[in-house]
């Protein structure tokens, strides 16, 4: 099958579906606009004034690598030195056979060039375009076509949500204040089951004592603004080679990698030669073994996670389904968005079902109801509103007559996510009847209330509606790329 790269990128901040039109790629949902130049796809449009003065930095520093042709020697001491170890110790966290591989912060891309024929495709980014220049140079020199480099902020990836099996960064997630942001970011867009792997400096005596020459920020409290503060405000920066870089605890990354939804997170010593070349040669062989063999001095930890397996319900699983219902006297009528056959479904299969009932206009009433059933029993029924539902009630029996009514919409959106904050618990499944519910899904995931959300529609008709808003041509377009 042909490697189509089109075919994993997405909207870097509503993760809607793409139109290729030339050479810009246009977001269905919110309209921005990407751009494929020379074959490498950029991104120009969310990056901050600080990242936009480091992209400048590191572009100088790679033109003048390629103008110069160091790239070769960088390549062959990656090669010498830390190839090997590396593929070594990725294999050992998934067998990258056939996976769909993406390496963030890939500079050159050294690590790619190498499993590319192991891999069914190898995708780069880097905020660096001309870093992403010499890796296409060297991947065309070696005949190498299953690629996309993508030039790119890590915090907002233009890639489809769960469509990666293996994701490596060398490096590259200590680099961001909100490590917690970044690793949320790298769960989305890999795909059940699949693997994250991040080499970090370590949190130790070594990080503490020659890891300052290039200004190191120890990521715990206290120790961290103080580096902060001599590093930062007192000496400029200058000497911070790596720019701004952290050191972890295990514990720490541990905690970071769990919040983000990841499971079997462990962190071990990675394991590659030691050079210390900023060492005397009489300091150097004392250097290596105590990196070798004492935690307090390890340089580099790996640190890896799996996204678990969001496509199988179990009996800790946990569902919010938002849908609607006719009511009469009442009673609900059989006139309803398929409320009977998906409790009956899942009350067996689940942990926890929640249904958000929202009557439909025309009936005896206006106001959202609750169904929440746990371990097979029907546990609650009643569902306090929050003052803004409640400021509609007036208004909503106003318009209560049986047809479409924007205000019941809005009443909708609003009733899903305040019972979301009412409820607590994130869920692992979210299911929207309509367009208007899946959406609320979208912001509930966006904001790490759900997991996975599914657009629910049994009755499409694409122009129902002579008013376009409620038409689902659109609105569906939208949830159908995001969810």
């Amino acid at each position: 099958m042909k490697f189509d790269p089109i075919s994993f990128l997405a909207c870097p901040i509503c993760h809607a579906s793409l139109r290729k039109k030339g050479t810009i790629l246009r977001c269905s949902g919110c309209n921005r606009t990407l751009e494929i130049q020379n074959g490498i796809v950029l991104n120009h449009s969310n990056f901050s004034k600080d990242l936009q003065l480091s992209m400048k930095k590191w572009n100088e520093l790679y033109k003048n690598e390629f103008l110069n042709k160091e790239y070769k020697k960088k390549s062959e001491e990656y090669e010498t030195f830390y190839l090997k170890d590396t593929i070594d110790q990725l294999n050992e966290a998934r067998d990258l056979k056939g996976v769909r591989y993406l390496e963030i912060g890939c500079g050159e891309f050294f690590l790619g060039q190498a499993i590319a024929h192991r891999c069914e495709c190898i995708i780069g980014i880097d905020v660096s375009e001309e870093a992403l220049k010499i890796a296409q140079h060297m991947l065309d020199k070696k005949h190498i076509h299953n690629y996309l480099l993508i030039q790119g902020d890590i915090l907002h990836m233009p890639i489809k949500n769960n469509c990666i099996d293996v994701i490596y960064g060398g490096g590259v997630i200590e680099h961001f204040k909100d490590t917690g942001t970044c690793l949320k970011e790298l769960y989305r867009v890999l795909d059940s089951e699949g693997v994250s792997f991040n080499t970090v400096p370590y949190l130790n005596l070594g990080s503490l004592s020659y890891r300052q020459v290039w200004g190191n920020i120890p990521n715990v409290p206290i120790l961290k603004q103080i580096a902060e503060f001599v590093h930062i405000k007192l000496l400029g920066a200058k000497h911070m080679k790596f720019g701004y870089e952290m050191s972890f605890l295990g514990s720490t990354l541990l905690s970071l990698h769990e919040q983000a939804g990841f499971t079997k997170v462990y962190v071990d010593r990675f394991r590659v030669k030691l050079l210390f070349e900023f060492l005397p040669n009489s300091f150097k062989s004392v250097f290596k073994y105590l990196a070798r063999n004492s935690k307090l001095f390890w340089p580099m930890v790996k640190v890896v996670g799996v996204k678990k397996n969001n496509t199988q319900l179990s009996n800790s699983s946990s569902v919010l389904f938002a849908t609607f219902s006719m009511w009469k006297g009442n009673v609900r009528t059989p006139i309803n968005g398929n409320i009977e056959p998906m409790r009956d479904f899942f009350v067996p299969k689940v942990k926890k079902l929640v249904i958000i009932d929202q009557p439909h206009p025309g009936s005896d009433g206006v106001m959202p109801k609750i169904e929440m059933y746990s371990h097979n029993n029907l546990k609650s029924k009643s569902y306090s509103s929050s003052w803004y539902i409640y400021f509609l009630k007036p208004f909503l029996e106003m318009s209560n007559t049986n047809a479409t009514q924007m205000l019941f919409k809005i009443r909708d959106f609003l009733s899903v996510i305040d019972w979301s904050f009412q409820d607590k618990i994130k869920f692992d499944y979210f299911i929207g009847l309509e367009s208007i519910n899946a959406l609320a899904g979208i912001f509930l995931r966006k904001i790490g209330r759900v997991d996975t959300v599914i657009y629910y529609v049994f009755d499409y008709s694409p122009n129902r509606f002579q008013n376009k808003l409620f038409n689902r041509e659109n609105s569906s377009q939208l949830c159908c790329g995001v969810t």
